[in-house]
């Protein structure tokens, strides 16, 4: 034991305990010899383990579950004294020392068990300075801990046990106690009578328990539709050919169909902690029901349903029901020129000389020939639209077909396809051809974002005229909307109505919006497996010919005019 002494740091108050505390364990007249594992520290850090070295505990605190970690020394060797010099305790981890560990929180379990440690430390210590006056004095009267949950709906004991015939502690002494704190609701006696016991010494013992909050529930929605519904879900295959044909969006629906379920959120109880007071409940929070156009809400059986017949629809994150006009057959002498407020579903083709106009969108399951389509959202032709030089498509949505042959293209969003010849095209977003064949062979498209092609030009066909600028439509809604804004804010006076105060507000955030698109101009791109000689590229005051063939090209603007990166 003398040569382990020496590898224990032995100075200042360190020394001065570890003195204590072999004096504390020494065999009292047994002959037993004294061994590293029953050395107490007070300051419950570690004790002298094999080798005599000093081992750092702290890292257990840093475990997943403290219940599971080691707990401190100074504890373990004073259950072990207390049930005898001669036991082993068999668990040594902190779950050991609580009586109902599965209603104890982790924060809990470690600012407990660090009372705890920090407690009989002092006892400790108190016993080693009465026994320096009297050495024939070594009892240790027992003490206790008394604490709540973080929450406080429950209160904890933690009993010391007495030693060497120290006072024991009653139930009594733990009401009083108890009721000093200011414990006075749910008080267990059979619970304190147990904590009184020497036989659940050292163990956290629960001794009141008051009533905890029952939170409310949220609200619960269960839809019937995916949030897809209404947007065609065009998937390339390995070869990355799109098949126009299956587009499986539009979805019909019947007045009275179920769109969602739903269930209401329901109000929490109040609980009462051990101290006596009120602890709030939380309410459960209503969910927000996606009732749009042409839907009802049933309250009496929780459900959004379909108010009439039509094609239902997910938008701004509510569910839509729309007339749908349906066309069996084509556009041609039968039906003459369409006018649709609605969507307009066509089966065949649209005939050339006919027009179809929707201010929704418009489908179309065969192609378009020299006709003018004018959509006031999405555009979707499953094979192509030939022209014929005289044929006009304008979309204030996004544009979608297999090919664009001789046509004059307006579109508010994208254009999407496999091939683009002779055509002139004009879009506010971007223009991709990148699925297919992705070629483009003469004509003029403008972008405000990028343009995207496996192919762009070819080596016998004249010139392709590719542009990333705002386009003319842009630039005269933006005109519009600045005069607009300008004649509002003329007439505009302290008088004005809440009417007109709001029309001018939304005007300039209109006026914003657009701004901001058109910023974004100056980052676009003009991307390309192969760009054929002669392509003429422009960025807004920015020109440039092509006049070598290049491949897997990425051309954009920086401060020193247009340049070429890989793609």
């Amino acid at each position: 034991m003398k040569e382990e002494k020496k590898n224990v740091k032995n100075s200042g108050s360190d020394s001065f305990l570890f003195s204590i505390f072999q004096r504390l364990i020494r065999p009292r007249d047994t002959g037993q010899a004294e061994t590293p594992e029953t050395v107490l520290d007070i300051k419950g850090k570690a004790g002298v383990s094999e080798g005599g070295q000093m081992p750092n505990s702290a890292a257990a605190y840093d475990t997943q579950n403290i219940l599971d970690t080691p707990a401190d020394n100074s504890l373990l060797s004073y259950r072990m004294k207390w049930k005898g010099s001669g036991h082993a305790d068999e668990d040594a981890s902190m779950r050991s020392f609580i009586y109902d560990d599965q209603d104890i929180s982790q924060e809990d379990a470690e600012k407990w068990m660090k009372k705890a440690s920090d407690l009989v430390a002092n006892i400790l210590e108190q016993r080693l300075k009465r026994l320096d006056i009297d050495p024939e004095d070594d009892s240790v009267d027992a003490e206790m801990l008394i604490t709540t949950t973080q929450d406080e709906i429950s209160a904890w004991c933690f009993v010391f046990p007495a030693l060497n015939g120290g006072q024991h502690i009653s139930g009594e002494h733990i009401r009083a106690e108890m009721a000093k704190k200011g414990i006075i609701s749910g008080i267990q006696d059979d619970r304190i009578e147990m904590a009184s016991n020497d036989e659940f010494g050292m163990k956290w013992i629960k001794v009141a328990e008051g009533i905890p909050p029952k939170h409310g529930t949220d609200g619960t929605l269960t839809e019937n539709y995916p949030h897809t519904v209404g947007i065609p879900q065009l998937i390339a295959d390995e070869k990355g050919n799109v098949d126009f044909h299956e587009l499986n969006w539009l979805i019909k629906i019947h007045k009275g169909d179920e769109i969602c379920r739903f269930t209401h959120a329901t109000k929490g109880e109040n609980g009462k902690n051990v101290f006596g007071k009120e602890v709030k409940a939380r309410n459960g929070r209503e969910v927000n029901l996606p009732a749009g156009r042409n839907t009802e809400v049933d309250e009496e059986n929780c459900r959004v349903i379909s108010a009439e017949d039509g094609q239902l629809s997910y938008r701004n994150g509510k569910f839509n029901v729309s007339d749908l006009l349906e066309i069996r057959g084509d556009v041609a002498t039968a039906t003459g020129n369409i006018n649709a407020q609605c969507d307009v579903l066509i089966h065949g083709n649209i005939r050339g000389g006919y027009t179809v106009r929707s201010l929704g969108s418009i489908i179309v399951k065969g192609t378009v020939e020299r006709s003018t389509v004018i959509a006031g959202k999405d555009v979707y032709i499953a094979y192509g639209m030939a022209g014929g030089g005289s044929g006009t498509l304008d979309a204030g949505g996004t544009v979608r077909c297999k090919y664009l042959e001789n046509v004059s293209v307006r579109v508010t969003g994208d254009v999407i396809t496999e091939s683009i010849v002779n055509s002139q095209v004009s879009c506010d977003g971007s223009i991709f051809v990148n699925t297919g064949r992705g070629a483009v062979v003469g004509g003029r498209l403008l972008a405000m974002n990028r343009i995207e092609a496996k192919i762009i030009g070819n080596k016998v066909h004249g010139n392709t005229v590719l542009l990333i600028e705002p386009s003319p439509h842009f630039q005269e809604i933006k005109m519009q909307l600045g005069i607009e804004y300008a004649n509002a804010s003329s007439s505009a006076d302290e008088q004005q109505d809440e009417k007109k105060k709001n029309r001018l507000e939304r005007l300039k955030r209109m006026i914003e919006e657009l701004e901001e698109q058109e910023n974004l101009t100056k980052n676009g791109q003009i991307i390309a497996d192969i760009i054929y000689p002669v392509t003429e590229v422009s960025f807004q005051e920015l020109s440039r010919t092509i006049e070598t063939e290049e491949s897997s090209v990425r051309l954009f603007r920086d401060s020193e005019g247009i340049k070429t990166g890989m793609k």
